[in-house]
């Protein structure tokens, strides 16, 4: 498919065109100033007072306007810096604090956390209903863990892409609980900079930066 370039017309800001107003004003008032002062009485010459003090008050608004023209600059290489800081996170995995993943093509991954050592320890995978669709024993020691899901169902049957979510149930010997955290591991697929503050679509879950506690290579 061939790509044609296309010209788009630049937009005047408001500064350059307060300076375009400013510079005809300028002009005008100069060409002014120097008829009156060509053709002022001589025994009666004008008072320069009051186009001193307009002379200042032009200096002034120049400046302003030099000003705004700067801030807006340093506003586009901001924006244009943060755009190309955000586009490097398109396609990243990222860990987020979310028990909900997307099986794809090749299942679902996540993170759980225990906050101690655990004697037993149950995953279940559920779908979108809160069914169980597999149940595997997971890891016991405290600390983070990574499970990856293949995507089938505890019979071996492949199941249909969709949203899935990860409980883990930790518990000691007598049955007492284990805390325990569970974070989606997803990618980025999608950045929405539109209202101002990024919302990243890691998976199907919308999050900001904050939310997103870590980035991890992928395969």
């Amino acid at each position: 498919m061939e790509i044609t370039g296309t010209n788009f017309a630049q937009p005047v800001s408001r500064s350059q065109q307060s300076t375009l107003g400013i510079a005809n004003d300028f002009e005008t008032f100069l060409s002014l100033l120097t008829t009156q002062l060509e053709n002022q009485d001589p025994l009666d010459p004008l008072d320069t007072n009051e186009f001193t003090d307009q002379l200042v008050q032009f200096s002034g608004v120049e400046q302003q306007i030099q000003t705004n023209q700067n801030l807006e600059l340093l506003s586009a290489q901001l924006n244009a810096a943060t755009t190309a800081n955000m586009a490097s996170f398109l396609g990243r995995g990222a860990v987020i604090d979310s028990n909900i993943a997307d099986h794809l093509e090749t299942g679902a991954t996540w993170e759980y956390q225990l906050a101690g050592t655990a004697d037993i320890s149950t995953l279940r995978v559920m779908n979108a209903d809160g069914e169980t669709v597999f149940e595997t024993p997971g890891a016991l020691p405290e600390g983070r863990h990574v499970f990856h899901w293949d995507g089938r169902d505890t019979e071996g049957n492949v199941l249909p892409p969709g949203s899935y979510s990860l409980e883990v149930e930790t518990t000691t010997a007598d049955g007492a609980n284990i805390g325990n955290e569970v974070f989606a591991a997803e990618i980025i697929r999608e950045i929405d900079m539109s209202g101002g503050v990024p919302f990243f679509t890691v998976g199907s879950t919308r999050v900001t930066q904050d939310e997103i506690l870590r980035l991890i290579l992928t395969q």
